[in-house]
């Protein structure tokens, strides 16, 4: 997310959408400038954005959708 803002954001959740793939989002410091920079402003945007139902996108931490996923695929087995 570093250095982009919210229209750029939004065109990739809406292209993973409707591909009906998974987007994960990823910055590294938070401020309002700096080139690895996540912008303050950008994520109160997509905040709000996440927040609305009638936008239907599931945000959450990167374990909390991987065990989603393992419970949805039967097909993943449990490692030793």
């Amino acid at each position: 997310m570093d250095g982009k803002n919210f229209e750029q954001i939004l065109l990739l959740i809406e292209g993973a959408k409707k591909s009906g793939k998974w987007l994960v989002l990823a910055g590294h410091e938070m401020g309002e400038e700096g080139q690895q920079t996540t912008r303050l402003s950008m994520l109160k945007k997509l905040a709000e954005y996440v927040q609305n139902p009638a936008n239907a996108v599931w945000i959450a931490p990167v374990g909390t959708v991987a065990k989603y996923i393992k419970k949805q695929d039967t097909s993943i087995t449990k490692r030793d």
